[in-house]
């Protein structure tokens, strides 16, 4: 059994799931009894396989065996429904481990807040943190950033804000996605000041901006009527030999177009083509 189980992380860690159902069912075909540690890494291999109907197939597989399923098994499962998008099955493993006296850890929170900000549930994300903090467990970034992510989805960028506000009172330091998140908020509700003061604030944290940090700022000095502001980002993205996309050409494009400069325009359409 030791052998499979180690086998089987392995695969985990190199994220071949069909390795490792193969040497799964191998060890049942063997007349071998899989415990619960390789029940685990089977279900994360699944997990970040994006196999979420097999990870809680298996999880009902260790119950129906009667191994006692830890805190591991859990996370792991939620974190396959996570990744595949299924908000209320994790939803129903987190309330299942409080049931059984199991205590859910910030990996469980985490990945449990990340499934209600890709499903839209910005609600219940930010009632996860409240649970986390009442059972005296800290929000780390991934955990301020899940919720961020879901408010700018929801277009909440007044709550964003106060999250990033809450971050650093707890003394933890906005990375690069806190920023993008928080600059497409302020994109999406129309601030393009605010969004440009978050740019500038990441560059004065010592954060190198991506495509997706100019391509949000970019959007919101267009959207603005900031037609120079907007250009000037997109020449400070070639200047730091990043490659604008789609949405940073077309934004500058508009930007030139209410500014009424067409020459700038076209020299940008024709870039964007080549």
């Amino acid at each position: 059994v030791i052998g499979y189980t180690y086998t089987i992380s392995a695969c985990e860690k190199g994220g071949q799931w069909q390795h490792a159902l193969g040497l799964f069912v191998g060890m049942q075909h063997n007349e071998l009894l899989p415990n619960a540690i390789s029940y685990n890494s089977t279900i994360c291999v699944f997990g970040k396989g994006g196999q979420w109907q097999r990870a809680l197939g298996l999880f009902a597989g260790l119950l129906h065996n009667e191994l006692l399923p830890n805190v591991i098994s859990y996370n792991s499962t939620i974190s396959a429904c996570e990744k595949g998008g299924q908000w209320r099955c994790a939803l129903g493993l987190l309330v299942e481990m409080q049931q059984i006296a199991l205590l859910p850890n910030a990996i469980s929170y985490n990945s449990m807040i990340s499934a209600c900000e890709k499903a839209g549930q910005w609600q219940r994300a930010l009632r996860l943190v409240v649970g986390m903090q009442h059972s005296e467990l800290l929000p780390d970034v991934i955990s301020y950033n899940s919720m961020i992510s879901a408010c700018e989805k929801a277009g909440q960028w007044q709550r964003a804000l106060r999250l990033v506000v809450g971050m650093q009172h707890s003394e933890l330091l906005p990375d690069v996605i806190s920023y993008n998140s928080m600059i497409s908020a302020c994109e999406k509700g129309g601030q393009w000041q605010r969004a440009l003061g978050l740019f500038v604030g990441m560059l004065h944290n010592e954060l190198l901006p991506d495509v997706i940090s100019y391509s949000s700022t970019i959007s919101a000095c267009e959207k603005g009527g900031q037609w120079q502001r907007a250009l000037g980002l997109f020449v400070g993205m070639l200047h730091n030999e990043l490659l604008p996309n789609v949405i940073c050409y077309t934004s500058a494009i508009n930007a030139c177009e209410k500014g009424g400069h067409w020459q700038r325009a076209l020299r940008l359409f024709v870039g964007m083509l080549h």
